[in-house]
């Protein structure tokens, strides 16, 4: 009878046991890894491989530069039911380059997007944060400030959560931000 109560202790022990573990694999589930996602481009479109799998994402009229320099990947987040991507965008200014004043320069964009679970275009947003061909220079960032990315321009401040990514970008006038 004792062996009985112990036995059955044990197997309770085993399932309480199975759940926390569980529960703790979810819980540190990361969902999308960044560092998994590998970023190309061409044109307009980026190609992004996650985990083995291609996706195609178009950004023509998401970014400011005459073509795309380059792409970094600063955020890549599930929640919701989609997936959200912050991405630091930097072209030319003009092409072909030249030694006009802004022949040699460049236009820099955070990006966000909003994609549904088979990685289609939902929505976006963007906001230039340093421009040869507009008055918008970048005073401070882009940087993490813990959970939040924040790049701040002479008039404007915007700011990405990586808690919650389905906010989008929040811009806001400088002197309203603070």
């Amino acid at each position: 009878m004792i062996y009985l109560k112990m036995r059955a202790l044990s197997a309770g022990a085993v399932v309480v046991l199975a759940l926390v573990v569980a529960q703790q694999a979810r819980a540190q589930d990361p969902g999308i890894q960044e560092s998994k996602i590998k970023l190309s481009w061409k044109g307009g479109t980026l190609h992004l491989n996650e985990s083995g799998r291609n996706h195609d994402i178009p950004l023509d009229g998401q970014f400011d530069a005459a073509e795309i320099e380059s792409v970094k990947l600063r955020s890549a987040k599930q929640a919701k039911g989609f997936i959200f991507l912050l991405l630091d965008v930097t072209g030319p200014s003009k092409v072909p380059r030249d030694k006009s004043e802004c022949g040699s320069r460049n236009e820099s964009d955070l990006i966000w997007l909003k994609l549904d679970s088979t990685w289609s275009f939902k929505e976006g947003s963007s906001f230039l944060y340093s421009s040869c061909l507009l008055p918008i220079a970048t005073v401070d960032g882009p940087a993490w400030d813990g959970e939040i990315y924040r790049v701040t321009t002479k008039n404007q401040v915007a700011t990405y959560s990586s808690a919650h990514p389905e906010d989008g970008l929040k811009v806001a006038d400088v002197g309203a931000a603070k």
